[in-house]
């Protein structure tokens, strides 16, 4: 769970051959959580936009 994460200033990088495609990002309870499948990888809390989170692959 991410408590710092700012919109703009921080980004998500993707490693081990993960793409975007296989990510999607879901608002819960103010929060957004990032996805593969059923697997949460990350919460970041307090972002309720997840259009403006930065994902980018390594």
């Amino acid at each position: 769970m991410s408590y710092d994460f700012e919109v703009g200033i921080d980004a998500i990088a993707l490693a081990n051959g993960l793409t975007v495609d296989q990510v999607s990002l879901s608002v819960v309870g103010g929060n957004t959580e990032i996805m593969v499948g059923d697997e949460v990888l990350a919460i970041l809390t307090g972002v309720e936009d997840p259009t403006q989170v930065d994902i980018s692959v390594m």
